[in-house]
């Protein structure tokens, strides 16, 4: 990306991507195509989000229609994170307001608690409920309703008031990713001390997560490598 100011004007030049959202992809039939590349696309959202710690970005509207891939035949071979537009560049931030994306949206950023990239995490968390399942893991009909399901449902319960945790593990979710379940309900936890942290994500290696277990075992799949 540059800047340069001609004739009293500041232009933006930035890259011209191919492709189409995440989105756009999900509502034009190649649903199958997302959904077998989700662990992929998981993956390599997880280092995006590595890069943007490192570089001390909170981007605050991570969600399927700011995510540009490029499909190849059955392979995803490009993914694009865009508008930055409601970014922090800064490793933490407290607001007294809320913005981003609905069902997005982590818990910490309704309570008007500090926040960091850990709202990143769980946004991409959300994404990979969506793809695998084609639902939100936090619906309803207005704004309103999809606060109160973040903040007090689990998963799914906006369907389902009766649904628990184990009901969650033996539902129709089974056949698309059962043994991701429970990891994707950590992520998905309202306190985020509850949560894998980023680092335990992506190197494991001399770190326990909750409970004594791996926070990275085989269901992130790390040797099959990431996309671009």
């Amino acid at each position: 990306m540059n800047f340069v100011n001609y004739k009293y004007y500041i232009w933006v030049i930035q890259e011209l991507c191919d492709g189409k959202t995440i989105y756009d992809y999900m509502k034009t039939g190649y649903t199958n195509i997302v959904r077998n590349n989700g662990k992929k696309i998981l993956r390599t959202m997880l280092k995006v989000l590595e890069h943007l710690r490192d570089n001390n970005i909170i981007h605050c509207d991570i969600k399927d229609e700011n995510i540009m891939i490029q499909i190849n035949g059955e392979e995803i071979v490009s993914l694009k994170l865009l508008d930055f537009g409601l970014s922090f560049w800064k490793k933490s931030i407290r607001t007294d307001y809320i913005q981003g994306s609905p069902y997005y949206l982590a818990p910490e950023t309704l309570t008007y608690k500090t926040y960091n990239i850990d709202i990143s995490v769980w946004a991409v968390f959300v994404l990979y409920f969506y793809i695998i399942s084609n639902v939100y893991p936090f619906h309803g009909r207005n704004i309103k309703e999809i606060v109160n399901n973040i903040l007090n449902r689990l998963p799914y319960q906006w369907m389902n008031p009766d649904i628990t945790r184990k009901d969650l593990a033996i539902l129709y979710l089974k056949n698309i990713f059962f043994n991701d379940v429970i990891h994707v309900l950590t992520m998905l936890e309202k306190n985020p001390a509850d949560r894998y942290s980023l680092e335990q994500l992506i190197y494991p290696e001399g770190h326990n997560a909750l409970g004594g277990r791996p926070a990275k075992s085989s269901w992130l799949n790390w040797e099959r490598g990431t996309i671009g």
